[in-house]
């Protein structure tokens, strides 16, 4: 899904789907210019039986021509989860960057939110 930077209002990415492809583990997945020095903040909620939960969440870290525009940024993992929701927001004003999840029900070996650090 395409977010834009600036302004005060965060977006939301949202999964839903049915429990056959909703699963425990939640992949990030942050596509910007290869230039870019915006930083996006991303908060992780997920969706229970019980409701909705804050899990976590951190800041990306710019390509800024080092690392690749096009990334996996964070993983999220709880048991339970029906269903997820990232908050993205940026305040460099025009930046436009594209951001995908996806769940899985495989292999979490930590719970929470965490950081991607292989390009750092």
């Amino acid at each position: 899904m395409e977010i834009v930077g600036g302004g005060n209002l965060p977006q939301d990415v949202i999964f839903e789907g049915n429990e056959s492809v909703t699963g425990d583990v939640l992949s990030i997945h942050l596509s910007q210019q290869s230039n870019s020095v915006a930083v996006w903040t991303l908060r992780v909620k997920v969706l229970t039986n019980q409701g909705e939960f804050d899990l976590g969440g951190f800041a990306t870290t710019a390509p800024s021509g080092t690392q690749p525009p096009a990334r996996t940024v964070g993983f999220a993992a709880c048991p339970g989860a029906r269903g997820w929701k990232v908050v993205a927001s940026c305040p460099t004003a025009g930046e436009i960057a594209d951001l995908i999840i996806q769940s899985s029900k495989c292999c979490a070996s930590t719970f929470g939110v965490t950081k991607n650090t292989t390009f750092i």
